[in-house]
Parts: structure tokens; sequence; C-alpha cells
């Protein structure tokens, strides 16, 4: 039998976030550790440790101390192609 993957806390938050991404929920630019705090009823330190992971899975981009996020998945809706940093994925949707 297989083990199953216990994920931290940090990673449940970065995959979420990265879904909301995707969606398109969350475009532009990621908002501050304590807004992303109030807004998931988590701790800053959670999600400080999610978006390091996000940033070395390369969907965002840190800009420094005091500067916001950039987001660098892209999604289109029309083709159903998602960009994460330099890897492009197409999805075929079939009926």
């Amino acid at each position: 039998m297989k083990a199953i993957p216990v994920l931290s806390a940090s990673a449940q938050v970065a995959a979420e976030l990265k879904k909301r991404m995707i969606t398109g929920e969350l475009q532009g630019a990621m908002p501050g550790t304590n807004q992303l705090s109030k807004q998931l009823g988590i701790n800053a330190k959670v999600v400080a440790a999610a978006l390091k992971v996000l940033e070395a899975d390369g969907i965002l981009l840190n800009q420094g101390p005091r500067r916001k996020r950039l987001i660098t998945i892209k999604v289109s809706t029309s083709t159903q192609v998602v960009e994460l940093g330099h890897i492009r994925l197409g999805v075929l949707l079939y009926d």
C-alpha cells in the first residue's frame, strides 16, 4: 500500500494560492503577507513560507523588500494554455 502524502501547512497554502492564480482570482501582483494572512485566516509566517515556495517554483517574482511580488503565471482561457515561468502547458479538452 502506498503512503499517503502529508503536506505541510505552507505547502497547502501554496497549492491554494496557485489554484487561485490559475483560475484568475489572483492576477498581476500578489497581495502582501499580512493581507493574505487576514483573508485566509492563518498565521502570517505560514503565508510567508508559502510565498517562498511559489517563488522557488518560479510562479512569483520577488521584487525586493517592501515591493509586491509579481504573479508570473499566465492563463489564456481561449486556448486553455497555462504558462509557469518558462514552462508552457497546453490542455486538450475532449467531450
